[in-house]
């Protein structure tokens, strides 16, 4: 696991780009392996294992696991499907959904979901995270691709800037 510790209350008040990072930290981890029986799978929330395979995570499944919030075992849970945005506490659902528009740089989505799109100009955010992409082709879909994890750091920058 990343050193990033982050329970489900800080979840809950962090600026979205100390949960960006955290979330990136932690992926990272389980490309390094570091998170036992956990693979990064970005078409999916969270699909759970067993003794054949791997607890399949996207980003913001893999911020789930590691605030305990699912079990990384078929026998706990079902696979979750987008049930994380049903199943949980508007904040802690729409947050999760965020990091799922932030995945695919849908930055106008994202402050929607963190119900924040009228105090932050979102247009012009949105318009500066696309700009990041310069050069970078934009060939992410919701089929289980992402971008570089630098630039998900580069985006955190953007939204810190912005007070985000």
């Amino acid at each position: 696991m990343s050193d990033v510790v982050m329970t489900s209350e800080e979840f809950c008040t962090a600026k979205m780009s100390t949960i960006l990072r955290a979330t990136v930290a932690e992926c990272e981890a389980i490309e390094r392996g570091e998170v036992a029986g956990v693979a990064l799978h970005m078409g999916v929330w969270v699909n759970p294992g067993n003794d054949h395979r791997p607890c399949y995570v996207c980003m913001a499944g893999a911020m789930m696991i590691k605030m305990s919030l699912v079990s990384r075992h078929e026998h706990d849970v079902p696979n979750l499907g987008i049930a994380p945005l049903l199943s949980y506490p508007n904040v802690v659902g729409n947050r999760l959904g965020a990091l799922d528009e932030l995945r695919l740089f849908e930055t106008q989505e994202a402050l929607i979901l963190w119900d924040v799109v009228g105090t932050y100009d979102a247009k012009r955010i949105d318009a500066e995270a696309i700009d990041l992409l310069d050069g970078v082709s934009r060939n992410v879909r919701r089929n289980g691709d992402r971008y570089e994890w630098d630039k998900y750091r580069e985006l955190a920058d953007l939204l810190e800037r912005n007070g985000l």
